[in-house]
């Protein structure tokens, strides 16, 4: 299964507006927030601004309304919460501008199993199955403390308790406590014919695997490739199927890349992907260099096209395609 998405995903902001998820500044805040508590490398924060995009990738539709801002930003706290950085939630929630933090009256209200539900899908960015998980130990907690009312926050409030819990449950200790299950520069490149080439050209940037919501994510650079397969101008016979190469050797990689993750979990299930494109509009601007306007447009559907048929899931997984 494929989702592709267009490089912009919707929130509503606190005013009512519906504006495009700026995924780099949220990027941004959480490194500074990193920052602030002595925490400089980028990783963790790349890992938690991507979760952010696939949700709210997840919810751009015509049958679901898009992420409101407030849960935006409660969900990156809940997100940093669960990761045992409670310190970098604060400094992040600091940053908010005035108006971000939601202000809505919190009435009691009744109570199921599909209220609970829907109140999680605002705060905890995992797929169906695990926060269905998470909304019966909340209902377990409701009935334990009695009453068939209750305030949205506290429904929040535990199941952010219990997404942190089963983070704990989930991750196996390790000698240097790291968070990644595949940490910078582990992933099993020489396994796959041409997958190092890709990387040394920077046309391909694997992403470590976090043992918090694992993702085997890796960016695809159109331009570098592009410019790894000769000197511009290129023509398209030659630049498609250097392209078409690349995507077979990237569906390869994840594959494995999926198998040795599900090996260190101890799981059969096999962790999403996500591939983000960058160049799209470059590589046709400055390195294919087509006849025309319209020319330039029909050959950036059919990239498109060529992405979306190559990167196809071989089990269980989406692959999600953002461009950027």
């Amino acid at each position: 299964m494929i989702k592709l998405h267009s490089r912009h995903c919707l929130v509503t902001g606190a005013d009512g507006g519906v504006r495009s998820l700026d995924v780099d500044a949220v990027r941004r805040d959480l490194q500074h927030s990193f920052q602030a508590c002595g925490i400089r490398e980028e990783w963790s924060a790349d890992h938690i601004a991507l979760v952010i995009e696939e949700h709210a990738s997840a919810r751009t539709g015509p049958d679901q309304p898009p992420l409101a801002e407030p849960d935006l930003h409660a969900m990156v706290c809940a997100l940093l919460a669960a990761s045992g950085f409670e310190d970098v939630g604060r400094q992040y929630r600091a940053r908010l501008p005035a108006g971000a933090e939601p202000v809505d009256p919190d009435p009691l209200r009744p109570w199921d199993l599909a209220h609970i539900t829907a109140e999680l899908t605002h705060v905890i960015p995992l797929d169906d199955e695990e926060r269905a998980a998470i909304a019966v130990r909340t209902e377990s907690a409701l009935v334990t403390l009695g009453g068939r009312l209750a305030r949205a926050e506290l429904i929040r409030a535990l199941g952010r308790h219990f997404m942190q819990q089963a983070v704990t449950e989930a991750s196996a200790p390790t000698a240097d406590d790291s968070p990644w299950l595949l940490p910078p520069g582990a992933w099993p490149l020489g396994e796959v014919a041409g997958a190092e080439c890709l990387v040394s050209a920077g046309a391909l940037r694997p992403l470590p695997v976090s043992r918090f919501l694992p993702r085997v994510r890796l960016e695809l650079d159109l331009v570098r490739l592009a410019s790894a397969s000769g000197a511009p101008p290129l023509t398209e016979i030659v630049y498609l199927p250097a392209l078409g190469r690349s995507l077979d050797c990237i569906n390869e990689l994840l594959v494995q890349v999926r198998r040795v993750v599900a090996g260190l979990r101890s799981s059969s299930r096999s962790a999403a992907a996500h591939v983000v494109v960058h160049g799209i509009d470059a590589v046709v601007s400055q390195i294919v260099l087509p006849q025309s306007a319209a020319a330039g447009r029909a050959l950036q559907r059919e990239v498109r096209a060529l992405i979306e048929g190559r990167l196809s899931a071989r089990d269980d997984a989406a692959v999600l395609v953002t461009f950027r």
